[in-house]
């Protein structure tokens, strides 16, 4: 007899033990964006006064598909690959890595340059795809595997919120790289 479907929530450990129920995971993941981004623009780039659309704009998309999406995501890969022994979550991590993750990269480039009204976002994408995974796979891919062989319950969810702050950062930066060779041009 098959067990009933237990509710997977955002990174699996944000609510499913009960650890943090501060927010619903796409306000976490909006506030967790949306400061990706602030950091991105006030210390990578040295900006002196905050983008509020771009702002904006990070915090719908990390709302949608870091808070919805990828919850949706965690979810299936628990729904087929159920448990906790290490070779099924080394499973769920490498799907997760292959084809979860450049998705909602693509996804993230894809929107960002649409949103902020340029002509080509596929052009953005097919530019920055590949080192947006590439540094998915060099920093994120460790760390969650890390994180859900190592690190205690009790810290995952504060593991992983960092992780996705500092990406975010990254992935904020690389969005909008070409607006800033702009700028240094003029």
């Amino acid at each position: 007899m098959l067990r009933p479907h237990r509710r997977i929530y955002f990174v699996r450990m944000l609510h499913g033990r009960g650890v943090c129920r501060l927010a619903p995971p796409r306000t976490i993941a909006a506030v967790i964006t949306a400061a990706g981004d602030s950091l991105c623009q006030l210390v990578v780039e040295s900006q002196d006064v905050l983008d509020g659309r771009r702002v904006l704009v990070c915090s719908c998309l990390g709302a949608t598909l870091d808070g919805a999406a990828l919850q949706q995501w965690y979810k299936q890969l628990h729904v087929h690959l159920p448990g906790r022994c290490p070779v099924t979550l080394a499973h769920r991590l490498l799907l997760h890595n292959a084809v979860g993750a450049p998705l909602l990269i693509a996804a993230f480039v894809a929107t960002t340059a649409a949103l902020e009204g340029h002509a080509a976002p596929w052009d953005k994408v097919s530019q920055e795809w590949v080192p947006g995974v590439c540094a998915h796979w060099l920093c994120m891919a460790p760390l969650l595997t890390i994180n859900a062989l190592r690190v205690p319950n009790h810290f995952q969810v504060l593991c992983v919120n960092c992780a996705a702050l500092v990406w975010n950062v990254g992935l904020s930066w690389l969005c909008h790289r070409p607006l800033l060779a702009q700028k240094r041009r003029e």
